[in-house]
């Protein structure tokens, strides 16, 4: 399967001035596209799975939900090929669709990971690429670096469990935040960023909202009168509601071996501070890139860790990764060979998702008690 190729959510819409709902289309730059072979069943596969929620006041008048997809396909050859890259913050057990809990307050996180091949990420604003996911209600900035956490200043002893859930509710295993208390956390990272290593040298990416960029809007409310005649355009809840902002990025290029290090800032809003948030957060970033060599590298997905030196579990296509008697081929290349061509200490974990795996995980996933 082709791990991770499109994602669209409630945050993918951009303010009205900026588009609004026309941000749900996500494309690739014209000349590009993504290699797909399907002619066996271990070949490629393409799985669509989907969640609409109905987040009218209740009661709502009946209304018909739909859900609509189109994927453009080529059979030229002259396209350039690129591949996807999904790199996640790591999980903590137990949390619904592979989240993390941050702080109420405002404090920071960041994930790490190693590139596994040569490439340079694809930049095209127009494309919305790169794109960043996360529950803006509770997100406010992301830097994305071409260094390890530890070049940068950032290190495992800043760390603290998140302490300031609502309800009572407990962190779990890797529900980490730095938390500078008494100091900007803006500032506390600017700090530490330019004392370090790599520096602001090493900055590619970021996603600072602005007066013209918003990741929040607000809507107002809707009822259910003559003025709004139609079933989808009434009982809104009057809100502030999730937008993409933009990614900026500098041109990035990578070796096989480098790593990268995404910084988020989170911290409920403060005109949201009143509805008790529950604040399990992603902080996804999506990309696609173009291999430089003689090999298209692998569509991938990865939940990094807070440091270097932590084993590192990538998702892989399954049309790449695939079983070999006892043993496994990544990208025609035995596994073991394939490590240890990348000049790298971390410690890599690779996985894959078959169309049978795809299936049942995404029916745990739904079956998870956030969902009864």
């Amino acid at each position: 399967g082709i791990e991770h190729v499109l994602e669209s959510h409630g945050d993918t819409t951009c303010a009205k001035e900026n588009g609004g709902k026309a941000c749900y289309m996500h494309t690739y730059p014209e000349g590009y596209g993504l290699p797909f072979n399907g002619a066996k069943e271990d070949d490629d596969y393409l799985s669509l799975d989907f969640l609409l929620i109905d987040k009218r006041e209740f009661p709502a008048p009946p209304m018909v939900f739909f859900k609509e997809i189109a994927v453009r396909w080529s059979s030229e050859d002259n396209l350039t090929p690129i591949s996807t890259a999904m790199l996640h913050a790591h999980a903590s057990k137990g949390s619904p669709f592979a989240t993390t809990m941050v702080a109420q307050r405002p404090s920071l996180m960041w994930n790490t990971g190693t590139w596994i091949t040569d490439g340079k990420v694809l930049i095209s604003p127009r494309d919305q690429l790169p794109w960043f996911h996360a529950h803006k209600p509770y997100f406010r900035a992301m830097w994305a670096f071409a260094a390890r956490p530890e070049d940068l200043g950032l290190t495992r002893d800043l760390l603290q469990k998140v302490d300031d859930q609502i309800n009572n509710m407990k962190p779990r295993d890797y529900d980490y935040v730095w938390a500078p208390d008494g100091e900007d956390p803006v500032e506390a990272l600017k700090n530490r960023i330019n004392g370090s290593e790599a520096g602001w040298d090493s900055l590619r990416c970021w996603l600072a909202p602005g007066e013209g960029e918003r990741i929040l809007e607000r809507v107002e409310a809707t009822d259910s009168s003559a003025e709004y005649p139609e079933a989808w355009n009434q009982n809104w809840k009057g809100n502030w509601y999730d937008r993409a902002g933009e990614v900026h990025c500098k041109p990035w290029s990578f070796k096989k071996g480098d790593h990268y290090t995404i910084v988020t800032l989170n911290g409920v809003h403060d005109e949201m501070k009143d509805q008790n948030i529950l604040t399990l957060q992603h902080n996804g970033f999506w990309m696609v890139y173009e291999s430089e060599g003689p090999e298209v590298g692998p569509n991938f997905e990865v939940y990094g860790p807070y440091t270097s030196n932590e084993t590192v579990e990538y998702f892989v296509s399954s049309s790449w990764l695939k079983p070999n008697g006892s043993d496994y081929l990544a990208g025609g290349i035995p596994i073991e060979t394939r490590l240890a061509a990348i000049p790298s200490d971390t410690k890599f974990h690779f996985n894959f998702r078959n169309s049978t795996a795809m299936y049942k995980m995404m029916a745990r996933m739904f079956s998870h008690n956030y969902y009864l």
